[in-house]
């Protein structure tokens, strides 16, 4: 999986407020209960600790549920860190997180 911030300046507020990074990965993976096929997406953190998953055209995907790191000490623009699970990993954007692994073999 690759992440990496995007420039939408010359966008709308509201692309700007929702597109923020692109998402590109090989492999499925899963953010919550939401199974995202090998692909690349535009991906944002809005408001209401949610993470929205969109396809290079800007048409939502899926929504999901972010969380926010108060024990985060140095919070970068975009980063991915190992989670306390197995085979698990959280993506951040400043102090929000999601996380997100690989997907099961049967589809879940």
């Amino acid at each position: 999986m690759f992440a990496t911030k995007v420039d939408t300046g010359g966008y709308s507020t509201s692309v700007q407020e929702r597109y923020q990074a692109y998402l590109i990965t090989e492999v499925a993976i899963t953010f919550g209960k939401n199974r995202l096929p090998p692909g690349a997406y535009g991906i944002g953190f809005i408001s209401n600790n949610k993470f929205v998953v969109m396809d290079i055209g800007g048409h939502d995907l899926f929504v999901t549920e972010s969380q926010h790191d108060d024990a985060m000490s140095r919070p970068t623009p975009l980063q991915v860190l190992a989670d306390r699970t197995p085979q698990s990993y959280r993506l951040y954007s400043g102090k929000s997180f999601v996380t997100f692994g690989p997907a099961s073999k049967s589809g879940k």
